[in-house]
């Protein structure tokens, strides 16, 4: 990821990319700086999100101890840890994430922030296939409509989870 550890400074030098939101950075006191970017946060509903999500965060965490256990930046060392006693009778963990994304079925998750402009490269451009699909003034909440869900069966997704070992 960005390769930033605690007590690192980051300097913003610049808004990169404004078209983005993203902002261009160094970290200091590293004798070789490290770009870092990030989303500008300046719809409300994301900031308070971002605020929510580092409490939940901070709340899990213990606090900094002097006493906790040092491991070096190579394999051996972070192999000596020690593992929790329920790592070795865990399961599989499900995450699903499904929402009016799916109607259009294109691209991914993302494919509301792609189509305001957050393309990447790697990715065709949302506005071209909304442009040539659908009328010049729909929404992304007008998917809504069209979230119906009428093939979802809670029961054979639970006996599917089961079956994969999840729990």
């Amino acid at each position: 990821m960005l390769g930033l550890v605690k007590g690192d400074v980051v300097t913003v030098l610049s808004k990169a990319g404004q078209e983005k939101g993203w902002w261009k950075g160094q970290i200091q006191e590293r004798p070789s700086p490290l770009p870092v970017a990030r989303p500008a946060l300046g719809c409300p509903l994301v900031q308070a999100l971002c605020w929510l999500a580092c409490l939940l965060v901070a709340a899990g965490c213990p606090a900094p101890s002097s006493t906790a256990a040092r491991y070096a930046p190579t394999w051996e060392s972070l192999d000596s840890r020690p593992l929790p006693a329920w790592f070795d009778e865990a399961k599989v963990g499900l995450f699903l994430h499904w929402g009016v994304f799916s109607v259009p079925s294109y691209t991914s998750e993302w494919f509301w922030w792609y189509w305001q402009g957050w393309s990447e490269p790697r990715n065709p451009d949302p506005a071209k296939f909304m442009a040539k699909n659908y009328p010049p003034d729909f929404t992304y909440a007008a998917f809504a409509k069209d979230f119906t869900c009428e093939f979802f069966d809670p029961e054979e997704w639970a006996q599917i989870f089961q079956e994969s070992g999840a729990r």
